[in-house]
């Protein structure tokens, strides 16, 4: 602290600096996502880390990181990753109190990043065998363009689907109790969330509750979610099988 008093132009080096880290961090997401989109998921996972590394707050860079750890089956770094994106967005809430033009700035940065994925994935560039996520990420940009028109007294959260993939990466794990927890707070949060329903109603087949299955299986479809006709099949199986004595 005296070092800086005694020196006035530090600060200013260090905006600069901070400034260029992040530029650089957004430069290797960039990268990360041409790896994912060429299904070259450790050198990914290694852009996603270093851009991580360069600027800790950028959320999208946790995230992605969770999804390319779940592609390789690394179940627990992809836990550790979305819960690190879920930090990152609760810090950059906490801007709103100290730094709204940085809050701003973070929030286009962030439509943009998503606007550019949901062009990847429209034009095919980048391979995705479940049709429901675009409309998500579509969703989250329209999210972030009413938090930015209501202005930044909103609330700056993780959205819902940070906690449909934790609880995938809980479920995968064996953690059911809390992936439960995690696609019930993302149903919660945004009904209209079929990936969450669906993922509720096979958890609760696997614990003996059809009834409830079958009510979140009604509720992905009318979400327009694609529910696998095994799923459908099998939940019908259980609701007629008889009661345990």
């Amino acid at each position: 602290m005296l070092c800086l008093a005694a020196v006035p132009v530090a600060p200013q080096s260090t905006q600069r600096e901070e400034e260029e880290r992040h530029r650089q961090a957004l430069d290797h997401y960039k990268k990360g996502q041409d790896a994912m989109a060429s299904e070259r998921a450790e050198q990914a996972v290694e852009e996603f880390k270093t851009a991580i590394q360069l600027d800790p707050l950028l959320a999208l860079a946790h995230y992605r990181l969770g999804q390319a750890h779940m592609g390789l089956k690394e179940y627990v770094q992809a836990e550790r990753a979305f819960l690190g994106c879920r930090d990152a967005y609760e810090k950059i809430g906490g801007l709103q109190f100290t730094n709204r033009e940085e809050l701003e700035r973070r929030r286009d940065e962030e439509i943009d990043q998503l606007e550019n994925q949901l062009g990847m994935l429209q034009s095919g560039q980048i391979k995705n065998s479940n049709p429901s996520i675009p409309l998500q990420i579509q969703q989250q940009i329209d999210s972030l363009r009413r938090t930015r028109r209501k202005g930044s007294s909103e609330a700056y959260s993780a959205p819902p689907e940070v906690s449909v993939s934790l609880g995938s990466a809980y479920f995968r794990q064996g953690k059911l109790p809390e992936a439960e927890k995690e696609w019930t707070s993302a149903a919660e949060a945004n009904p209209k969330l079929g990936e969450a329903h669906n993922n509720l109603a096979a958890l609760y087949l696997m614990t003996s509750r059809a009834v409830e299955a079958e009510k979140e299986l009604k509720l992905a479809e009318k979400a327009g979610y694609p529910v696998h006709p095994r799923l459908k099949d099998d939940i019908k199986k259980a609701l007629k099988a008889p009661p345990p004595s």
